[in-house]
């Protein structure tokens, strides 16, 4: 019963098979992997199936002798018809890709409706930040640099001291000196 169901499986498929996998394609069956190794080994001592072992791996391959062979005019029509195949896939899987870089952009691309709602949202976060911006400055104070307290400190000192500044008379040097802009000889 083992050996009939491998074969029928392997010679079905017509491909090589390995005994794990024979075995899972026949757990559905109820068929157990020591029952399947044993039925294959069996099946190839008996010269049903051809037995070939790569290192530890040992792969059963159904015998070809039955099977029509192929002229050259329909192998090299085969071959034409798999290279056309090859190739239409090939362009297809171009136009996949393409297809797949144009939807990409598309998705990283806003919508005009996007846009809109995001420039609304823009304006809000500034109209806010503004706000804020005004309350700290009416809530701070000026700030005075140390050059300007200098100055101050300086004036105050002239004042204490008596002598009496420009600013404090209410005049300024420059409104004299264009008066002597003419006589270069002058100098004051």
């Amino acid at each position: 019963m083992t050996e009939a169901s491998c074969l029928k499986l392997i010679t079905e498929a017509n491909k090589p098979y390995n005994a794990q996998g024979v075995a899972d394609m026949l757990a559905c069956q109820g068929f157990k992997k020591s029952q399947v190794e044993k039925a294959l080994l069996s099946l190839s001592e008996s010269g049903k199936l051809i037995c070939k072992e790569f290192g530890k791996q040992k792969l059963f391959i159904p015998p070809q002798d039955g099977l029509p062979e192929l002229d050259l005019e329909e192998q090299s029509k085969l071959m034409d018809d798999i290279s056309k195949g090859q190739a239409e896939c090939k362009e297809e899987e171009l136009a996949v890709t393409a297809l797949r870089k144009e939807l990409a952009c598309m998705e990283s691309t806003l919508t005009l409706e996007e846009l809109k709602n995001l420039e609304i949202q823009r304006q809000e976060q500034v109209h806010n930040l503004e706000s804020k911006l005004a309350d700290v400055q009416s809530k701070t104070a000026k700030v005075v640099s140390t050059d300007e307290i200098h100055k101050a400190e300086a004036v105050d000192m002239l004042d204490d001291m008596g002598v009496e500044t420009d600013e404090a008379i209410g005049e300024q040097l420059a409104d004299y000196q264009r008066l002597f802009l003419g006589n270069k000889k002058m100098k004051i």
